[in-house]
């Protein structure tokens, strides 16, 4: 089982901001796989792959996980 870092509980994520000003709150397993479910401050609801804990780029942008 890999280690989780990035975790706000069992299964939750947050991203950090980024230069649009808006961040995500996401879901993954314990491989570090899932996607954003919620957009924080955004002005166009979006979502972000997250792929073995990293966030994919949509929009022309992408985030860290939060640590």
């Amino acid at each position: 089982m890999k280690l989780k870092y990035h975790l706000l509980n069992e299964y939750g994520i947050a991203t950090e901001k980024d230069m649009t000003g808006h961040a995500h709150l996401g879901e993954v397993n314990e491989d570090g796989d899932g996607k954003t479910v919620e957009c924080l401050g955004c002005q166009t609801d979006h979502v972000h792959k997250i792929f073995q804990w990293l966030t994919q780029p949509i929009n022309g942008h992408t985030h860290n996980l939060k640590d």
